[in-house]
């Protein structure tokens, strides 16, 4: 199973702000997809079925058998300057789609795909994920996406203080933080409030995640998600051990 994590943006003027969101894959990795997607081009090629050639796998707006779909966090109303204080948030589904509020006709229309910069493999974290892990993650988000279904582009008021979007302090990166804290991925703290840092750390995400998936092989018990999170707890603990923190080699070999 696979966690896709995609961190993306793209100039004002074209209608799509920087933001966070999490992509869920299926038995196969992002990157096995783009080399799918790759093949099927050759072969429309040569079918000279033109109007397939561009296509890719993360424009399904549907679930299917390699994917579930894209999640994010965000506002649900269409005033930026009152997201700043708090307006109501609300969990999106399609959110590899920039999405335009309709205030006329009270709904969310999908405006157009994000850029293509936003997909490449180096603007996105993927994590491997056990199946309880996956399934918890997936069962957790569509909670989230049922309990603000009600929130429209005219609602005054938020569900309640969790979503509550406030663009400084609850947005899309602080709902990915939690979502995957929850399941027991390391992601050191939860200070990361914007996608740009979060992004620069990326890379500690996935080595320090490659370290877990090595225990996670060894020990069954670190499939399940109070496994994995124990698992958190006890590392962290240890990062106050001062002898854990500190070892002076040469007194330990005399010891020795």
């Amino acid at each position: 199973m696979n966690d896709l994590f995609q961190t993306l943006g793209e100039s004002i003027k074209q209608i799509d702000f920087t933001h966070a969101f999490l992509g869920l894959t299926k038995d196969k990795s992002p990157d096995e997809l783009d080399k799918i997607d790759e093949t099927l081009r050759q072969e429309y090629l040569k079918n000279k079925e033109w109007d397939k050639i561009d296509q890719k796998w993360y424009e399904a707006k549907e679930p299917n058998e390699f994917n579930d779909g894209f999640w994010g966090f965000g506002t649900g109303i269409a005033n930026v300057a009152e997201s700043l204080i708090g307006s109501p948030g609300k969990v999106f589904n399609n959110n590899q789609y920039v999405l335009d509020s309709n205030i006329d006709k009270n709904c969310y229309i999908i405006k157009k795909l994000r850029s293509p910069q936003a997909f490449k493999s180096s603007n996105r974290c993927t994590l491997e994920l056990s199946k309880e892990q996956y399934e918890i993650l997936l069962a957790n988000i569509k909670n989230d996406f049922n309990t603000t279904k009600e929130i429209t582009p005219n609602s005054k008021e938020p569900i309640n203080e969790k979503f509550t979007y406030k663009l400084l302090e609850n947005n899309c990166v602080t709902w990915v933080i939690q979502k995957l804290s929850n399941i027991g991925i390391e992601l050191i703290d939860d200070e990361y409030k914007v996608p740009g840092n979060l992004i620069d750390i990326f890379s500690l995400i996935k080595s320090l995640h490659s370290i877990f998936l090595k225990f996670q092989n060894i020990d069954d018990n670190l499939q399940s998600v109070k496994g994995a999170r124990a698992f958190i707890t006890w590392t962290r603990s240890m990062l106050d051990n001062n002898y854990i923190r500190y070892v002076n080699q040469e007194n330990l070999e005399k010891k020795i």
